[in-house]
């Protein structure tokens, strides 16, 4: 009887051991999550750690596949564990504390999930990057997020104290993207087509430059690309698999620019953009886009007879409008006010 008490006894300690070995394993083997933002930064600045922020959407299918490959018995977990102090940001409501934290405090204005941040204990940023679901990439995220050399901040750092190669510019580039700084990322831009070498510039390298950071049809990525549409065709290993696709990459940017620029441009930019548009999209109508400053311009410059001609191919175009046409009327009559040239306006929209 006592051998049987002292048998059951070591089977128990034995158990208890193998629940507490095996629930060890199990706690290593997840991504282990603080509670809060606070509770995180807390535990970073006892344990002089960096934090690894997760940015994610719950309806993103992306980041429900990168939430499967955390939750798994992996070398990231354990990596991620051991170097990080981990918290996770759902982006759903855009007013919740933890979403503005990076959109109104630290200015951080992702336009994808999911996304990796880093900061420091004290809460300056670090590093970002977009994710791709391979463990072994997602270990060098973090990896490079401990490098001071390597990650956003060292990048930030080696700029202020002079260094202007193409990595670094671009990567800030997109960095000043992110937090919406057009003015500085235009000028990060214009930098970078300056160290970019000139006969490298129909590469796939230049091309991906294009479409990840340029944002100005005056930039020399962009001017390059607009005069040399055939070897946009030729290019290979692009996502964009036809000419059609990469001619879109260039209207993008330069509808994007003329919608938040065009104020800003003399007749001769405008009649330049005029002149390239078509090229890419033999479907738009020009004038469309920038009649009211044009014409505002021309009559600025004295230049009547060729406002009239433009406001008469704006009626002929929309004559069977009667909503466009009304509009134009009253816009004609503000550019020109004198009792002549609105008689002869209102001929037009009679016949």
């Amino acid at each position: 009887m006592v051998l049987d008490k002292a048998f059951y006894s070591i089977f128990d300690l034995m158990k208890y051991t193998l629940l507490f070995f095996l629930s060890s394993i199990f706690v290593q083997a997840q991504i282990q999550f603080e509670k809060s933002l606070d509770e995180a930064f807390s535990k970073a600045k006892e344990q002089h750690k960096t934090v690894f922020i997760e940015y994610y959407r719950k309806d993103c299918h992306a980041c429900s596949l990168l939430e499967s490959l955390l939750q798994n018995n992996s070398s990231f977990t354990t990596f991620y564990n051991q170097n990080f102090i981990n918290y996770r940001i759902e982006i759903s409501d855009e007013k919740h504390p933890d979403v503005m934290f990076l959109t109104e405090e630290k200015k951080l204005f992702f336009d994808a999930t999911p996304m990796f941040v880093f900061f420091d204990e004290d809460r300056n940023f670090v590093h970002y990057a977009s994710v791709q679901l391979s463990e072994p990439k997602l270990i060098d995220i973090g990896k490079i997020a401990l490098n001071n050399e390597e990650n956003t901040i060292g990048l930030e750092h080696k700029y202020d104290i002079g260094e202007r190669s193409i990595k670094v510019l671009y990567n800030l580039s997109l960095l000043a993207n992110i937090k919406k700084d057009k003015l500085k990322m235009n000028a990060l831009n214009d930098e970078l087509f300056a160290v970019f070498p000139k006969d490298n510039l129909s590469s796939t390298k230049s091309y991906i430059i294009l479409k990840q950071c340029i944002i100005s049809v005056e930039n020399g990525f962009y001017k390059h690309w607009i005069s040399h549409l055939d070897d946009l065709e030729n290019l290979k290993d692009v996502k964009e698999i036809d000419l059609a696709a990469r001619k879109k990459i260039l209207l993008d940017i330069a509808i994007n620019d003329i919608n938040s620029n065009q104020n800003d441009w003399n007749l001769e930019k405008i009649n330049w953009v005029k002149s390239f548009l078509p090229k890419l999209d033999n479907t738009l109508n020009t004038n469309d886009l920038f009649w009211e400053n044009e014409m505002r311009l021309l009559v600025e410059n004295h230049k009547i007879t060729e406002a009239k001609e433009l406001a008469y191919q704006l009626v002929e175009k929309e004559q069977f409008n009667k909503a466009n046409c009304e509009y134009y009327l009253t816009k004609f009559k503000e550019f020109f006010p004198s009792k002549k040239d609105q008689k002869e306006i209102d001929k037009w929209f009679k016949n």
